[in-house]
């Protein structure tokens, strides 16, 4: 049987517009060995993510959480950074034309503006899988929800911290055999094992002081 390593699926670099950590907090991160793996999915910029991918391949990964007109999608293994505010068929047909795996992030969130609401029906069958854990939701009701959904839709589970601050690192992801392409990451996640906790709400004040002070340039 093949060890399995924790993988992180959705973490914001200071390249999101209300993310805080740095490159040297993921890696700080990865020596404690809060992951063996992570993807970087800043909203709508991939520049850091390619950037630390092409440093220090095989262990940090490139995505994109991207905003469409629907909500957000979580894009994984994406090479060229997809725009925000497409619709979103037009969104999925430019991720899979490059050749990315793509992940529906914080589905049932009460609070989560951000999520895709209407359009889900249409983005579950368009989708690759379902974000079945998310530290960020505040009610573990909606984790829930989101599994339930996905074991009855047949959908692969994804799991991240949304990490937006150095502590929430690690906080939650996947258990998992390892992984070098696309192919093997998704025959991997039919054997992945959910793990994590929720944050503690002042992580949600620590993301929304620092859109601010960038929006204000202090």
């Amino acid at each position: 049987m093949s060890k399995k390593i924790r993988v992180e699926t959705h973490l914001h670099t200071d390249n999101s517009k209300d993310g805080k950590i740095k490159s040297a907090d993921i890696l700080s991160a990865l020596e404690k060995g809060l992951s063996d793996k992570v993807f970087i999915t800043d909203h709508d910029e991939t520049e850091n993510a390619l950037a630390l991918a092409r440093d220090f391949p095989g262990i940090i990964y490139p995505g994109e959480e991207v905003y469409t007109l629907s909500g957000e999608l979580i894009l994984l293994f994406i090479k060229e950074k997809i725009p925000g505010g497409l619709d979103l068929e037009t969104t999925v047909r430019l991720a899979k034309d490059q050749g990315c795996f793509i992940s529906i992030p914080h589905p049932f969130d009460r609070f989560r503006n951000s999520r895709i609401r209407k359009e889900l029906p249409l983005a579950l069958k368009l989708a690759d899988a379902l974000e079945v854990f998310n530290s960020r939701c505040l009610f573990p009701a909606d984790n829930e929800k989101a599994r339930l959904c996905a074991e009855k839709r047949g959908l692969l589970f994804t799991a991240g911290s949304d990490a937006h601050v150095p502590v929430e690192i690690g906080t939650s992801g996947l258990l998992m055999p390892d992984f070098s392409d696309v192919q093997t990451f998704r025959n991997s996640l039919e054997k992945a094992e959910v793990f994590g906790k929720l944050s503690p709400f002042f992580v949600h004040a620590l993301s929304s002081f620092e859109k601010w002070r960038k929006k204000s340039r202090f």
